[in-house]
């Protein structure tokens, strides 16, 4: 693993108190990807809990992941999902597919992060990190009790404000889904392609209770 990469992965260590640190990572489309690693070396008594509905992934991470791993995508409400698998780049693997299509779909089960949250017991001090190619929008729509709870303390997600992907969702219909349920930006890194119309990025949203926690601790 990179040391860019885990500096990425800790910028949103700076919004979290250091003697109330997350309960639980639920890490929602962990991929290939190592942010779970690096965050729970920040925080080893964290509760690691991710989905992962790509096969190949899945199978991979099965021997190493420490947490529970579930085979599923999320979504808005519990359904079937065709799943748009890009083998040569799994990051790229999405709930959309492109303009152009992909031939290689799986079917996968799209239990709602609700349902979820209440098969493990209400879950609480959540940190989400969410990367799922323009999927975010209809997985937070399935966390809707979750949020409105405020146990979700931390959002980290990748954003864009426009796809080559049909129906993926842009950063403005995020912003205003969370905003309904006390959620604020509070930084925006990590810009890739960022001239480009469909350049991404990620984005740290904070709940309301969480963005007073911090701003006490800060004294500012």
């Amino acid at each position: 693993m990179s040391s860019q990469f885990q500096k990425n992965e800790q910028v949103i260590c700076q919004f979290i108190p250091p003697n109330n640190p997350p309960k639980v990572l639920l890490d929602v489309g962990v991929g290939p990807k190592t942010e779970y690693l690096t965050l729970l070396e920040m925080y080893p008594d964290m509760r690691l809990i991710g989905l992962e509905p790509f096969p190949s992934c899945f199978n991979t991470l099965i021997p190493k992941f420490p947490g529970i791993l579930l085979p599923y995508a999320a979504w808005s409400e519990e359904k079937s999902l065709e799943l748009y698998i890009n083998e040569a780049n799994p990051e790229a693997t999405s709930m959309f597919p492109h303009k152009s299509g992909e031939k290689n779909i799986a079917t996968v089960h799209g239990p709602t992060l609700d349902s979820i949250d209440k098969h493990l017991g209400n879950l609480d001090r959540i940190l989400i990190w969410m990367d799922i190619e323009g999927s975010e929008l209809m997985a937070l729509k399935g966390s809707s009790e979750l949020l409105k709870s405020g146990r979700v303390r931390w959002i980290n997600i990748e954003a864009r404000d426009k796809w080559s992907r049909v129906g993926a969702c842009v950063k403005q219909e995020v912003d205003d889904f969370l905003g309904q349920f006390g959620y604020k930006e509070k930084l925006q890194y990590n810009h890739h392609n960022r001239d480009s119309a469909y350049g991404h990025r990620d984005v740290i949203y904070l709940h309301e209770s969480q963005l007073k926690e911090w701003k006490d601790i800060k004294g500012n």
